[in-house]
């Protein structure tokens, strides 16, 4: 698994090629400032068509950790089931059926998953959570008997978190996380601004940010 990252970051596009005018661009070195201002994007935009406004499609992003997030340290304390939910949502359940750790890989179940019955983890899934490394995704999945709140009446119910596994100390970002937003739509001008917007679907990019505040692991994971 990686090292030294400090954060793992996606980002999901309205615009499905938008993602190829940034990878893609004049084969720049991989690893990109992600310190960089705003200010350096306006001094290049000479090099760039101009495009009037209206016809370019509207460019939604969303920057952070590909599921929820969970620091490495409450992962390695977790000891139950208990541990990823609320305090309401405890007392509602009777009864745990089962009790799973799946690792993913890019959103999709692997191989490799262990299952114990009630809700505290066995020592053996206690050893699988200490080997996820930062950036790292998986999936805690419980059966189990619950209260219903408004009827009262026990039923059979479950819960799957999503999970990815964070720094204790997350990157901050020196002009906003609306930096890279900027950034990519500044230079996807070219490449989408005759694109039928009725046609674009979502796309997402994955992407780590180092200690020394480099991004780098650049990947494409989907497109339209």
């Amino acid at each position: 698994m990686k090292k030294k990252i400090l954060v793992f970051g996606i980002i999901l596009f309205a615009l499905c090629l938008t993602v190829f005018g940034f990878i893609n661009r004049d084969n720049q070195k991989t690893d990109t400032k992600a310190t960089a201002s705003i200010e350096s994007v306006a001094d290049e935009e000479k090099e760039w068509i101009t495009v009037k406004d209206e016809v370019v499609p509207p460019f939604i992003s969303k920057v952070g950790p590909r599921f929820n997030s969970i620091t490495k340290e409450d992962l390695l304390n977790a000891k139950s089931f208990e541990d990823f939910i609320g305090r309401a949502h405890i007392e509602r359940i009777v009864s745990y059926k089962s009790l799973s750790v799946v690792v993913l890989e890019n959103r999709d179940d692997t191989d490799y998953k262990l299952t114990t019955n009630g809700g505290s983890f066995s020592p053996e899934q206690l050893e699988l959570l200490k080997t996820f490394d930062y950036s790292s995704d998986l999936r805690v999945d419980a059966y189990y008997a619950e209260k219903n709140a408004e009827t009262g009446v026990v039923e059979n119910s479950h819960w799957t978190p999503y999970l990815t596994v964070v720094p204790e100390t997350q990157a901050t970002y020196y002009n906003s996380k609306d930096a890279i937003s900027n950034y990519l739509e500044h230079y996807s001008k070219e490449a989408t601004y005759n694109l039928d917007r009725d046609q674009l679907k979502m796309g997402e990019v994955t992407f780590t940010v180092t200690k020394e505040g480099l991004v780098s692991n650049v990947a494409i994971e989907s497109t339209s």
